[in-house]
């Protein structure tokens, strides 16, 4: 996990053929690594209708567009034509996640990108990602990381 994380690092720092090089190196590492996790929703697709295809690719969507901002139950339900009641029941079986979790995951991932960028504060890129407070934000960073945002940048420098 150390040794992808550092090549990701670096991997943005370089150029040319050195960044493809780097990408392979990245990807040869994934490949042999047992502690590997689905980051995303795109496996459970395999079974999915052609209606459930597009209903879930516009949930995916929507969320990846807006997640900077404050997302209802009842907005992202009516995207997938579902009760919100029925839209939990849908998401969780299909991610096996809820759809809160996952917009935090899609949330961190952002702030991830953004705590690279130095000139941001950990509380700027909190409120600039979708979070409406720095405790939330600073524990649902470090479930997700393992780090703390401080610790995230500190390891990224």
């Amino acid at each position: 996990k150390d040794s992808i994380e550092k090549e990701v690092v670096r991997v943005s720092k370089l150029k040319g053929i050195e960044k493809i090089i780097s990408f392979f190196e990245i990807l040869k590492l994934l490949t042999a690594s047992k502690e590997l996790k689905p980051l995303s929703v795109s496996h459970h697709q395999q079974g999915y209708s052609e209606s459930e295809g597009k209903r879930m690719n516009n949930i995916l969507q929507f969320t990846f567009q807006e997640s900077h901002r404050k997302i209802y139950i009842d907005e992202v339900a009516d995207i997938a034509n579902l009760s919100p009641e029925a839209f939990c029941r849908y998401f969780k079986i299909r991610t096996g996640k809820t759809y809160t979790s996952f917009l935090n995951e899609v949330r961190i991932s952002n702030a991830c990108k953004l705590l690279i960028n130095k000139d941001l504060s950990v509380q700027d890129v909190c409120f600039q990602v979708g979070f409406i407070n720095l405790s939330n934000f600073n524990r649902a960073f470090k479930r997700i990381t393992s780090k703390t945002p401080s610790n995230y940048i500190s390891r990224n420098s």
